[in-house]
């Protein structure tokens, strides 16, 4: 994630200066709003247990300092586009801690690329790996998939001419985002779906004319072979003609256990199965959240540590039970209690997680 954000930041400052330059200024803001959703959505996001860690090690350093870093330089580009602004956070970034720094942000030099920092390839495996999260968060709205309910795997299917390695290494990030337990990569559509081709009449029907009965007999018989060699951009030669990939119509049955979604070459389909232990660490990361929410509305500093009880239906206490150290590590309770609250609650409240009823108190440790 620092090396992505590192080449990202350089990819900004190159296109930044390239339309600055040949004075294309309106060009520069939607690159800087592209940037901006990157490192806040992604890279903060996806960084903000590293930040939080209790423990003052590499990575926590790593990643302060990578944050740092890019924050000042995008400050120093952004400077002529919001003036004002930018020299607020120059002044609390740099002069409060540099103070023989330039003495404001519109002193200092406009930054420029470094190459060495740019990484192409890793960019590209980001963005396919944003993609596949979208169409993944596509899925789970559409079919009703809470989010925080575990599936038990997802298969992908990357783009014609990108292999499984480009994305191996990105697959953690993929299933974190998606709380998803596996990814299998697949290597072709019919893995996520029962896929048919039928003839494309619009097309076909001004060249073949009479003989089209034909012609939608032997698109019917095309083998996997032939199909993968249309989709390559080649043309098969029939009788009175040839065909391509536009002369085909394609119909896509998704399986019973799953739900496919396809868009520009990238397929990503869900395992909508749900066994006894998805659901109930499904309930148990709810209650995460429920608990997280009530510690923010009693006004609890994110470091502190608190006593927990949860009671509730047998189902909702024996999904809490068998993620008890999720739930506790998560919540900070030191001390967590099912079947009874606390005395002496800061707060108690009656809840209802999946059509489970049950109630939660908490107090500080």
């Amino acid at each position: 994630m620092d090396r992505w954000i590192f080449s990202e930041l350089q990819t900004l400052l190159y296109n930044m200066n390239v339309e600055m330059e040949s004075y294309r200024l309106y060009r520069t803001v939607p690159v800087m709003v592209s940037f901006v959703e990157k490192l806040t959505n992604w890279y903060i996001r996806r960084s903000r247990r590293r930040f939080w860690k209790s423990e003052d090690d590499a990575d926590k350093a790593a990643a302060y300092a990578t944050l740092y870093e890019v924050i000042v330089t995008f400050t120093k580009a952004l400077a002529p586009i919001l003036p004002f602004v930018t020299e607020t956070i120059y002044q609390n970034l740099v002069r409060s801690v540099v103070p023989d720094q330039p003495e404001s942000v519109h002193l200092c030099d406009m930054p420029q690329p470094q190459e060495s920092l740019r990484d192409t390839v890793l960019e590209d495996q980001m963005h396919l790996a944003m993609r596949a999260v979208v169409l993944g968060r596509s899925l789970r709205g559409k079919h009703d998939l809470k989010v925080r309910q575990p599936l038990r795997r997802m298969y992908l299917l990357p783009p014609d001419g990108m292999g499984p390695e480009v994305i191996e290494h990105l697959q953690h990030l993929i299933a974190d985002e998606l709380n998803i337990k596996e990814i299998v990569l697949v290597e072709d559509e019919s893995e996520l779906s029962d896929v048919s081709y039928k003839p494309n009449f619009k097309t076909l029907g001004p060249r073949f004319g009479k003989q089209m009965k034909d012609v939608a007999t032997r698109i019917g018989r095309l083998t996997p072979e032939e199909i993968t060699q249309l989709r390559s951009g080649q043309e098969i030669e029939l009788d009175g003609g040839a065909i391509g990939i536009n002369d085909l119509l394609v119909q896509r049955t998704e399986r019973d256990d799953l739900v496919v979604a396809i868009e520009n070459n990238l397929g990503v389909g869900l395992d909508v199965n749900l066994d006894r232990d998805l659901v109930a660490e499904g309930v148990a990361r709810e209650m995460v959240n429920r608990v997280q929410n009530i510690r923010k509305e009693v006004g609890l500093e994110v470091s502190d540590r608190i006593r927990l009880g949860i009671t509730g239906v047998s189902e909702l206490e024996t999904a809490v039970e068998a993620f008890k150290a999720y739930v506790s590590g998560e919540t900070l309770a030191e001390d967590l209690t099912i079947g009874s609250l606390p005395e002496a609650c800061l707060v108690t409240q009656d809840l209802e997680i999946n059509g489970l009823s049950g109630s939660v108190g908490l107090s500080k440790k």
